[in-house]
């Protein structure tokens, strides 16, 4: 299965950038530029990705309740997921529920870095994916 990523963002140059980086490394990219939209795809198609990228620099608070609502939602808690924030979005970084699978990055990021995180994350998701497998077989 090839690797997909969605990227929730409203700015079109930022999102040809990223998905032609993305792509270029290999993923799959799905791009939105609605954070509700975003989380319809995701409830509609379970596993239609294996992380989410929310970009408030361009979406604010929209793409920080999308990317919080990812981790209460049965089927998406687990879902690999980031918000990047501007550095002078500090407010909104008050409000984001972060976890270690779904981490805020701030801007400036290059976009190696990013692809290095994104890589991460779904290598991660993908591991706990299987632990949880494993426990599940062995009713533990």
């Amino acid at each position: 299965m090839k690797r997909g990523v969605m990227i929730v963002d409203s700015n079109e140059a930022m999102q040809d950038v990223l998905r032609k980086s993305l792509e270029k490394a290999g993923y799959r990219v799905q791009v939105l530029s609605s954070p509700e939209r975003a989380l319809e795809r995701l409830a509609e198609e379970d596993g239609i990705v294996r992380c989410v990228l929310f970009n408030a620099t361009s979406l604010g608070l929209r793409a920080v309740k999308g990317f919080n609502e990812t981790g209460t939602r049965r089927g998406m808690k687990e879902l690999p997921c980031i918000l990047l924030l501007d550095e002078n979005q500090g407010m909104l970084a008050e409000g984001a529920h972060t976890g270690s699978w779904r981490p805020m990055l701030q801007m400036p990021i290059t976009i190696r870095q990013l692809r290095e995180k994104i890589a991460a994350l779904i290598e991660e998701g993908a591991q706990r994916k299987l632990e949880a497998l494993q426990q599940s077989q062995s009713g533990t």
